[in-house]
């Protein structure tokens, strides 16, 4: 199947939920393949999510929820206040969570 083609919004929309998975692994103090292990996908599926290469499928969206306890709320609209506070200061700070632990 061809990948479809993205329109200029749908690739800086792509971009920055791609900005924003990448706060919440810093917060985490995670790496790309942290988050490829935790979600059994490849690195390189991770690095066009984050690169905005390709759209973060909703479904991927709910087990990144899940696992990290971050809303799809921020990760599609930027929207902070969904957040756990602890989560939201670190990433508006840009400074790691002193407690890393994520859902098993």
């Amino acid at each position: 199947m061809a990948r479809r083609k993205f329109t200029p919004e749908d690739r800086r929309n792509n971009e920055l939920v791609g900005q924003r998975l990448r706060k919440v692994l810093d917060a985490y103090g995670l790496k790309q393949t942290d988050l490829a292990d935790a979600l059994k996908v490849s690195p390189s599926t991770v690095n066009e999510w984050l690169s905005g290469k390709k759209a973060l499928d909703v479904n991927w969206a709910r087990a990144i929820r899940d696992k990290f306890d971050v809303s799809l709320d921020y990760l599609y609209c930027d929207d902070h206040s969904s957040l756990r506070i602890e989560l939201a200061r670190a990433i508006l700070r840009g400074e790691p969570l002193k407690s890393r632990t994520t859902r098993a």
